[in-house]
């Protein structure tokens, strides 16, 4: 019997079979998320940018009158406030335009972007640049950083369950990704038909990602930059092929730097900012200042994880892997430019929706790096010390890696703020998010009859993870006045019930 055990733990698992448990488990951490969206409710910028579609979708009761809304929108937003176009484009079409009911499908629609810029990206470096074959080995591998990101998202709230900071970030950023993906594709592309489509999306596609959050906006920029830099200096004609794109990039970069909204935006926003020299150097601190929050010890069981399987995919390429240390440094400072905008508009680093795509732009760069390392590595063990080395994907392997992850969990005393899956699980289980929304519902029928002003009670149930806010007494406090104009109100005010005091 033992012998049969020790049979079972060390022989290798399949890889299609190891391909399944890995999107199982992607299928499993987002489950609890997708469900708690359920529950999210729109919240103060929400309804002040779903306000002019609102309008033109009441008057018309057509798709295209709501994006003739949008559109009218991001022409306002351009001129009075900021010149993310493509971001305000989307914020506009906040989904409770149609119904409190329809807020989750925004939610979704963020989820699903983020999780295929991952996987597109991922796929992209691994079959096109690489030119891998393992087309299961890579599945497991874009299943497990897509696990990463998901399930360690530093500010969750901000990142998925609220829909005017994530699809203006998160869902961005996935767009961004999606970019990336289609210049790699074309510089590796074969065949005129694939070149030629690809040529005209990417310049289509930098028109749109040019628009959106700044933090995306200069990374992809400094993407582009860097594909062009190392195809010159490895003298990869195909190259030449990003440029169109790249210039329509810097051309949708300048409209959206030099809108006069962000002027506007900067005087409202006088002695918050710091100068450029500064907030270059200061990236640079908060990334040596973030790196222990943003790895963690379930970052590195998950990279540790893939060892084998990330082996088995550089050994059967012929990629040169050259130079690591080279791509570790270009990580580090492109890894340190998520901090460089908000820095220079704020002084400092404490808005979450934007340290969110600091922390993703580091762990997508965390495996890039760990698959060229161990690319280099088995390079230079096959070259220079002639040894051919196989790590085997054994059951035994993952046993004890699956039990290391779940000691991690187990041990982690913040569970809830560090696990979005395990925090969205814990608030639908108890029904506090439940009981949230209802009470939110409730606001709504208000908000919805015949009364001018509106007066409605504080919330009694508040999960951290839905509720950024609650509304005040004072009705010109800005996320009053935005929910009041939404709903065609006067005024809307909340007051606790009497004997009681509101926090």
């Amino acid at each position: 019997m033992k012998e049969r055990w020790k049979k079972l733990l060390g022989a290798e698992v399949n890889t299609k079979l190891l391909a399944l448990g890995a999107v199982l488990l992607l299928l499993a951490v987002l489950a609890p998320i997708a469900r708690i969206m359920m529950f999210c409710t729109p919240w103060y910028d929400d309804f002040g940018y779903g306000k002019m579609t609102l309008i033109f979708w009441e008057a018309k009761g057509t798709l295209w009158a709501a994006l003739e809304g949008a559109l009218t929108n991001v022409k306002s937003m351009w001129h009075a406030w900021q010149g993310t176009y493509t971001s305000c484009f989307f914020m506009s079409l906040m989904p409770a335009v149609w119904g409190t009911d329809k807020y989750k499908f925004g939610l979704w629609f963020i989820l699903a972007m983020l999780i295929l810029g991952i996987f597109c990206l991922t796929r992209a470096l691994l079959t096109d640049v690489l030119k891998s074959k393992e087309r299961w080995n890579c599945l497991v591998v874009q299943a497990f950083v897509a696990i990463t990101v998901v399930l360690l998202m530093r500010s969750a709230i901000e990142g998925f369950f609220w829909y005017n900071s994530g699809v203006h970030y998160t869902a961005m950023h996935g767009l961004g990704m999606l970019y990336i993906a289609g210049l790699l594709k074309l510089v590796y592309a074969e065949g005129r038909l694939r070149t030629g489509l690809l040529l005209i999306g990417s310049v289509i596609g930098a028109w749109i990602v040019g628009g959106v959050n700044n933090v995306t906006a200069l990374q992809v920029g400094l993407v582009i930059l860097s594909i062009l830099g190392f195809g010159i200096i490895f003298k990869n004609k195909r190259v030449w092929w990003v440029l169109p794109g790249a210039v329509c990039y810097a051309v949708a970069l300048c409209y959206n730097f030099g809108a006069p909204g962000n002027a506007k935006r900067a005087v409202e926003l006088s002695g918050m900012g710091i100068s450029p020299v500064e907030a270059i150097w200061r990236s640079f601190l908060s990334a040596f200042t973030y790196l222990d929050d943003f790895t963690g010890w379930m970052t590195v069981a998950i990279m540790v994880a893939l060892v084998p399987v990330i082996w088995k995919i550089v050994s059967k390429v012929q990629f040169r892997f050259c130079y690591p240390g080279l791509l570790l440094l270009w990580s580090f400072c492109l890894y340190a430019t998520g901090f460089t905008p908000t820095l220079y508009a704020m002084g400092h680093t404490l808005l979450g929706r934007a340290t969110n795509m600091a922390k993703v732009t580091y762990q997508i760069l965390l495996f890039i790096n760990l698959v060229y390392f161990l690319g280099w590595l088995c390079r230079y063990l096959r070259e220079k010390r002639s040894v051919t080395f196989h790590l085997k994907s054994s059951w035994c392997f993952y046993l004890v890696m699956g039990v290391l992850m779940l000691g991690i969990f187990a041990a982690e005393p913040n569970k809830g703020g560090i696990y979005s899956s395990y925090c969205a699980y814990y608030f639908v289980h108890t029904g506090e998010a439940y009981n949230y929304y209802h009470e939110y519902l409730d606001r709504v029928v208000i908000c919805e009859s015949d009364e001018a002003d509106v007066v409605v009670r504080p919330y009694v149930f508040k999960p951290w993870l839905l509720c950024l806010g609650d509304l005040s007494q004072d009705p010109n406090y800005e996320p009053n006045k935005f929910m009041a104009d939404f709903y065609g109100k006067n005024s809307i005010i909340c007051v606790p019930p009497e004997g009681t005091e509101q926090e």
